[in-house]
């Protein structure tokens, strides 16, 4: 997270005070360690401290910013121009109210224009701004040959156009030149995905001969989708992990991956579901937009335990990994050779949360030839038996049990009637 307000300054005093707290205090951990291995705790423990680190190294920015005239500093490490005006007030000393009544302005003007680093604000109105805040700007405009140009992305398939086309997501025709659509793509990520859209995204669990168009271009729709889910004001915490068990019992319910999805949504996470493009195969992704955490799923295996597997795996993501490569995701393809120490701790916290490990260790389930015992455990713990199904599955191959991993039990109540692009089950 960046701070630019007193309002965001005092809000992460507190909550690297609640991380500090947490992390010092062993009867807090008791309360929220059943079910979980020590690997899995000694995972969100490291996570914790990451989150610790980079939020002292954002108040110290903040910090020295108030004291320093000179933004130069800052805006070195972002060169966002909607910055530009936020860090020069700070940089002055005002806070919005004052900067506001300079301006002739209300103050909530000030503040709506921040919010959105001031992305809807006329040029005119912008170059008053900084004349009231005495910031100078200069730019050194040079053209750059092909080679040096990044671009977003690169030209796109057919059968990718064509998807894009069908879902409605963007106003395209086979009228339109291939130059004209690449341009219409290449706003629509920028739009959505900011200055990351041209950076590698984190991925280590999907195959490196993946479409980069397509995994652009599906993040930038579900942040799209999520904008709404963004706004509210639900500040999601990432050290209570209470609520994981509830969330785990609702698989039990006939609509429960229905009732997970707002659950989940409720705790302060944005979640959202947009089936897999051509070149694309991915079952989910966790990652931040503007500090808040976002899951996108994509449904391609319509069985219950690979959709609980999925949702508790990004679920990992998100409690253990908050300054480990959250900032720009992760995105799992769950059917490639595991890998990685991050993507070994999701594992494991989906694992325990959705089958306690002491539990699993002395279960006669575990080594089952039959489906009666393991509809037994499953009704011990008031799950569902196919998530049950899918952890023997992983351990002891996936041909067995076939019958009960809960196919179609999923697309039905998150999809209703839309198509998917690719029918792997």
């Amino acid at each position: 997270m960046i701070i630019l307000n007193e309002r965001d300054y005092r809000k992460a005093k507190s909550r690297l005070l609640k991380l500090q707290q947490t992390l010092d205090a062993p009867t807090i951990w008791d309360a929220v360690r059943v079910g979980f291995s020590p690997e899995t705790i000694d995972a969100q423990r490291t996570g914790i401290g990451k989150a610790i680190e980079a939020l002292e190294a954002e108040i110290a920015s903040y910090e020295r910013l108030k004291t320093d005239s000179s933004a130069r500093p800052f805006l070195e490490k972002n060169d966002d121009l909607g910055l530009l005006p936020i860090v020069g007030r700070i940089s002055r000393g005002l806070s919005q109210k004052q900067l506001a009544e300079k301006l002739g302005l209300k103050e909530q003007q000030i503040q709506r224009y921040e919010s959105e680093r001031y992305s809807s604000i006329k040029l005119s109105s912008y170059k008053r701004v900084l004349e009231v805040l005495r910031v100078d700007v200069s730019a050194n405009i040079a053209s750059l040959d092909s080679d040096e140009r990044e671009e977003i992305l690169v030209k796109p398939s057919s059968a990718l156009i064509k998807a894009i086309r069908e879902r409605g997501w963007l106003e395209i025709d086979k009228s339109q030149s291939p130059a004209k659509i690449l341009q219409i793509f290449d706003e629509f990520v920028a739009r959505n995905l900011g200055k990351t859209a041209g950076h590698a995204l984190f991925r280590s669990t999907i195959s490196k001969k993946i479409d980069e168009n397509s995994l652009k271009l599906w993040k930038a729709r579900i942040v799209e989708l999520a904008k709404s889910q963004l706004r509210i004001k639900k500040e999601f915490d990432f050290i209570d992990v209470s609520w994981i068990r509830d969330l785990v019992r609702l698989s039990s319910r006939a609509d429960g991956v229905k009732q997970a999805i707002n659950l989940v949504q409720q705790r302060g996470i944005a979640i959202e579901i947009e089936p897999q493009l051509p070149g694309l195969n991915i079952d989910g992704a966790a990652f931040l937009v503007e500090d808040k955490p976002v899951i996108g799923l994509t449904l391609r295996h319509d069985r219950e335990d690979n959709f609980w597997f999925t949702l508790l795996h990004e679920l990992g993501h998100i409690f253990l990994h908050y300054g480990q490569g959250l900032q720009d995701g992760f995105f799992d393809d769950l059917d490639a050779n595991r890998g990685g120490k991050l993507e070994v701790e999701a594992d494991q916290f989906a694992e325990d949360a959705l089958i306690p490990k002491e539990l699993w260790r002395t279960s006669p389930a575990r080594f089952s030839k039959t489906i009666e015992p393991v509809q037994k455990f499953a009704a011990g713990l008031s799950i569902n038996p196919a998530i049950v199904v899918g952890r023997i599955r992983r351990e002891r191959g996936f041909n067995l049990f076939s019958n009960y991993t809960g196919q179609g039990g999923v697309r039905k109540w998150l999809l209703g009637n839309r198509v998917m692009e690719e029918r792997p089950d």
